[in-house]
């Protein structure tokens, strides 16, 4: 008689502290036996292969979150599928899940469109970190410099100067002068 295991999976950029906090969930789930990737992108998921060659019918995987099956909205779906025909139950702590229990279409359209808004974000953030370590600066560059801000707020405030005048001086909208003399 075969016993079904329960098994957990992790999927951690570094071993810090996303790989902890998963594993510490991962045991309080009751998983002895956790596969894991420590990897930056998709490429290599030894771990993964490795509990998909492991697990059969009547075992449980147990995932910190749904976006750690995959990078992709096709790939999450792929794994999906393969443990609906595997007979493989999924549970995902963060999201409460149970593929046991039952669930509404409009259940899945929520989970899928969070996870997809989060794999995302997880995609974009190194690459948006690596250009702010590089000082680049996110967002449409101001129109005018701080030296310029004192200028205006000077002529403006000492009533050297109109509103148009200004705006003819230092090639701005009205718009853009308001939005600095606030």
């Amino acid at each position: 008689m075969k016993i079904n295991n329960k098994v957990g999976y992790i999927k951690a950029v570094t071993k810090g502290f996303d790989y902890e906090s998963q594993r510490e969930v991962l045991r309080e789930a009751g998983c002895v036996v956790i596969y894991r990737d420590i990897v930056s992108s998709n490429k290599t998921r030894d771990g993964f292969k490795e509990l998909l060659n492991n697990v059969s019918s009547g075992d449980t995987v147990v995932v910190h979150s749904l976006d750690r099956l995959g990078a992709s909205m096709t790939q999450l779906l792929d794994t999906l599928d393969l443990f609906r025909r595997k007979e493989i139950t999924l549970v995902s702590i963060m999201e409460s899940i149970d593929s046991e229990k039952k669930f509404t279409l409009t259940d899945w359209v929520k989970l899928m469109k969070k996870n997809v808004e989060k794999m995302n974000l997880e995609r974009t953030e190194p690459a948006r970190m690596g250009a702010v370590s590089r000082g680049r600066q996110g967002g449409r560059p101001e129109k005018i410099t701080k030296q310029q801000e004192k200028s205006i707020k000077k002529l403006y405030f000492e009533k050297n100067m109109t509103i148009r005048k200004i705006c003819e001086k230092f090639n701005i909208s009205r718009p853009t002068v308001y939005k600095y003399l606030k």
